[in-house]
């Protein structure tokens, strides 16, 4: 099911929040938005591509000029085929098409490193086997022929959609090279995963040569500097005072890391013993 409302309108600048069901149960849908100015339009993200949603964009809008993709997890880069397919620019961060790419060239190896991370942490291997035959969508970013016609994009370049320029604002830790769309001059920032309202974004572990959390908490330090007052994520709710949701998130995480080392100080355990314990 698909269903949009208008969360921001001013002399130069509509944008309207498509949400869109999707098969996780922990997510329940995804918000994709539509940037418009003087009869141009933009859409971030692209829900899972279980729904047509270019073609909801057609019945309800005058259909969209370009895209831009927050990171390549399925909830957001499913549906770019669909826009890929009738010749509308897609844009993403340069890094995340590379793990695109990575994961097309050769799906095993990619996917098998990613199981042998879960099974190194303690995961049984019968439970990391379930859950990649249970993931709803790896499968859409190996088939879909179109994927390699994504246009990468570095920090600091500006998409222009009429009179409003959105700069790209690179925000790893959710995903290696997750990226923020920010328009300065309205205090808006459009943070697909990075920031969320009413859950605690998920920054999950894929390589052992990153460090993840590190890279969010800087993110999240880059993004208050910025000084945006409001932020449209892809799941849940709109975020009104977005230094004081940095804050919640940042505290959190010190809280989480605590209990870490509280759990360590009882010996060495692995991801999953701790998480049992």
């Amino acid at each position: 099911m698909i269903r949009h409302d208008l969360v921001y309108r001013d002399k130069d600048l509509s944008i309207t929040r498509i949400s869109i069901d999707v098969p996780i149960k922990a997510l329940k849908s995804v918000n994709t938005y539509l940037l418009e100015s003087r009869d141009e339009r933009l859409l971030v993200d692209t829900g899972m591509g279980t729904e047509p949603l270019k073609k909801y964009i057609d019945s309800y809008f005058k259909g969209v000029d370009k895209v831009f993709v927050t990171h390549f997890h399925i909830d957001h880069i499913g549906g770019a085929p669909e826009f890929l397919e009738n010749d509308i620019d897609v844009l993403m961060s340069r890094g995340d098409i590379e793990d695109i790419l990575l994961l097309r060239k050769d799906p095993r190896k990619y996917i098998s490193h990613i199981k042998r991370i879960f099974i190194e942490g303690g995961a049984p291997r019968d439970l990391v086997r379930l859950m990649f035959a249970k993931h709803p969508g790896w499968w859409r970013l190996i088939e879909s022929p179109y994927l390699d016609n994504i246009r990468g994009l570095d920090e600091g370049e500006v998409i222009r959609v009429g009179d409003i320029e959105a700069r790209v604002i690179l925000t790893p830790g959710h995903t290696s090279n997750h990226a923020c769309l920010l328009i300065e001059d309205k205090g808006i920032i459009l943070v697909g995963d990075h920031i969320l309202n009413d859950i605690t974004p998920n920054i999950p572990l894929i390589r052992w040569d990153i460090d993840p959390l590190r890279d969010y908490l800087s993110s999240l330090d880059k993004v208050l500097r910025l000084n945006p007052t409001k932020a449209f994520p892809a799941h849940r709710s709109i975020i009104n005072n977005v230094p004081s949701r940095i804050s919640e998130l940042i505290k959190h995480h010190g809280d989480r890391l605590n209990e870490v080392l509280d759990i360590l100080r009882e010996g060495m355990k692995t991801p999953m013993k701790s998480h049992l314990r």
